[in-house]
């Protein structure tokens, strides 16, 4: 236990942020009063702060850009590596072809919900990968949207045997 020396309250140990220089090892505030301290600090300075950021952002927009570029891209390819790279259908395997498919034909219901581009792979991070999403190359993608839900290399398949 440990006493708060601004809102005087003994807390367990855990209720301190660490401070290894301090002689105790942890702050003399309780984190409540410490984001206390700073979401009141945040306020009555929010648009110094607010200005500062836009300063720093406008002198780094390119060095920001190309770190947003290179995190969009890694979230793409992990998604594309989990379900295969390459087409369920017909197995084409050009990145430049291939696109993300619903399954269940439910994909405009879905992009209302949670958004396309890369809304759409951030929610499948989160969402651990879900298996009403697979992979198909452009053709199949909208020949299955023109022929019902069933790609036409399936219904072809069916018909010749």
């Amino acid at each position: 236990m440990k006493k708060c020396n601004k809102c005087l309250q003994d807390l367990p140990i855990e209720s301190f942020h660490r401070m290894k220089h301090l002689k105790s090892g942890h702050n003399p505030r309780c984190k409540s009063c410490v984001n206390a301290r700073n979401k009141d600090r945040w306020i009555r300075n929010k648009a110094r702060y607010s200005a500062r950021y836009a300063e720093w952002r406008n002198a780094n927009r390119q060095k920001l850009a190309e770190k947003s570029k290179r995190e969009r891209t890694l979230m793409k390819e992990k998604v594309y590596s989990f379900y295969g790279n390459a087409c369920a259908c017909c197995g084409e395997t050009n990145p430049f072809f291939l696109a993300l498919d619903h399954i269940n034909n439910d994909g405009n219901k879905h992009r209302r919900e949670h958004g396309s581009g890369f809304s759409l792979y951030r929610w499948i991070l989160k969402s651990n990968f879900p298996n009403t999403l697979q992979i198909l190359c452009h053709n199949c993608n909208v020949g299955k949207h023109l022929n019902g839900g069933v790609c036409p290399h399936k219904t072809a398949t069916t018909a010749v045997a």
